[in-house]
């Protein structure tokens, strides 16, 4: 049996939401999202919260934000957290697919 996990995907967007877009409707936060362009203008997200699983396991990894400026809107800080969750998914998704046919 394989498994890929991510354990902190919808509680770090929760967090994030809560944080810096408490009162916002989903919309107004999907709104948001397209404000900044696909790569988060270089805002770079390893959203590890409560530590990394699949593939290499480390219960003491920490989320970053990195490529952080005085440019950096929250826009693209929540984009990078997306797309850093997109990121881990495909990558449980790559290493399953080292074992299977996928």
């Amino acid at each position: 049996m394989l498994k890929s996990s991510i354990l902190t995907c919808c509680s770090a967007f929760d967090w994030f939401r809560r944080e810096f877009y408490e009162g916002f409707s989903y919309d107004e936060i999907n709104d948001a999202v397209a404000l900044s362009q696909v790569g988060a203008n270089g805002c770079i997200c390893l959203p590890y919260f409560q530590g990394r699983s699949t593939p290499d396991w480390n219960n003491l990894a920490k989320a970053i934000f990195s490529n952080v400026t005085l440019g950096t809107t929250k826009a693209d800080m929540l984009r990078s957290l997306l797309e850093g969750i997109c990121y881990e998914i495909g990558n449980g998704i790559d290493t399953m697919g080292k074992y299977l046919d996928i």
